[in-house]
């Protein structure tokens, strides 16, 4: 497989919309990026919610039909596809709602096409259900598991699958797009929301679910008792994928500021990034903060621990209430916030670039074709670092 010969990526992920959550905005940005170079198609089920991507990326929607979802459908497609070249399936994520036919499509289209299947693991203990007996013809036929963070890369690891077939690739950030706000800019945005220039103004961006313990958070910004700290909220009460934070009547000195398509002109009225999340794999709203200038305060947990540098760009919590709010009452002044936060966009741009990444996942879908047609293992060819060790 070479760059540009025609052979295509098909990224596959359940109730693709882009805008609600971090998964579906990085599917958004890397397959804009990725069609560049490579022909590139999003494969999805169907929704009654107009779609918010880059045209130039086209989506296809197929009809759900009860336990089987919208996966025969995807099949037949894909193994029509084959008819036309080579392919790489790049599945974003397990499913949640038709695990069992996600994994029959798995391996049929690894079986039938003799093309690639990649599979990104999205978060911490996600993975649990794929590494049982009842999913190893599956598992046994995907080329690599795209691991976020140490902690997943472990689980996949100690669930048996081999070293060559795990990869260990962050998501990446549009620095472009995400960029530190100049001091006008900065002032006028938090005018506009009616933030007084001596307040100190905590922000996260994200689902509001269960998993990210929006309500630990809350309650810790009303046990710092801090005058001049506020904190923003910015996102959808989901219950998608469980129980959703009810964002009414929040305490004084938090305020919701519902959902957006655009999260970046956000982060230009903060001082700082927060986030009491239980589980991630590397969170989007973090590295756009970092890729904003902002500094991070983040539970301590595998996908936090990979961008924050403790001290440096932010700080590392137990994710606890009297933990939060020590901290947040604690927060150095806005020069050093400042200075903390142009050590995020240094990362932002130096580590976590989606240019860089971009051209990692070309890379490795190279590799894994590779691989595939010469039937060998490509140990030597996957990007990213080992993590045995880790």
């Amino acid at each position: 497989m070479t760059t540009g010969s025609g052979t295509r990526v098909y990224v596959l992920g359940d109730n693709w919309l882009p805008g609600v959550g971090g998964l579906e905005n990085h599917t958004a940005a890397l397959t804009d990026r990725l069609s560049a170079t490579v022909p590139v198609e999003i494969l999805t089920s169907e929704s009654n919610t107009e779609d918010h991507g880059n045209p130039a990326v086209p989506v296809r929607r197929f009809p759900v039909a009860g336990d089987a979802g919208y996966y025969e459908g995807v099949r037949d497609h894909l193994l029509a596809a084959r008819g036309q070249g080579p392919f790489v399936l790049h599945v974003m994520g397990f499913s949640y709602f038709w695990p069992e036919a996600q994994a029959r499509l798995v391996q049929e289209v690894a079986h039938r096409t003799g093309c690639p299947v990649v599979l990104k693991v999205p978060t911490s203990g996600h993975a649990q259900r794929y590494l049982t007996a009842e999913f190893s013809a599956a598992r046994a036929s995907i080329s690599a598991f795209i691991c976020l963070n140490s902690g997943t890369y472990r689980e996949i690891r100690d669930g048996g699958v081999p070293a060559h077939r795990v990869v260990s690739l962050p998501n990446g950030v549009d620095t472009r797009r995400f960029r530190v706000s100049d001091r006008a800019a900065r002032a006028a945005a938090r005018a506009r929301h009616g933030v007084g220039p001596d307040e100190t103004v905590a922000l996260f961006v994200g689902r509001l679910t269960s998993q990210k313990r929006v309500d630990l958070l809350v309650d810790a910004v009303s046990a710092a008792n801090a005058e001049r700290l506020r904190l923003l909220l910015v996102g959808p009460s989901d219950a998608t994928y469980g129980p959703a934070f009810d964002p009414r009547g929040l305490p004084a000195g938090v305020t919701w500021l519902g959902t957006t398509k655009h999260p970046e002109r956000h982060y230009a009225l903060a001082d700082v990034y927060v986030s009491t999340s239980l589980a991630e794999g590397m969170p989007n709203s973090g590295l756009e903060a970092m890729a904003s200038g902002l500094p991070l305060l983040l539970s301590d947990i595998p996908g936090h621990r990979e961008i924050v540098e403790a001290g440096r760009n932010g700080w590392l919590v137990r994710p606890a209430v009297t933990d939060f709010a020590t901290a947040l009452a604690e927060l150095p002044a806005r020069e050093q916030l400042e200075a903390m936060g142009e050590e995020s966009r240094q990362r932002a741009e130096t580590e976590f670039s989606l240019t860089t990444v971009t051209e990692r996942y070309l890379q490795l879908y190279r590799n894994v074709w590779d691989a595939k047609s010469d039937g060998v293992a490509a140990t030597e060819l996957r990007p990213g670092r080992r993590d045995e060790e880790a």
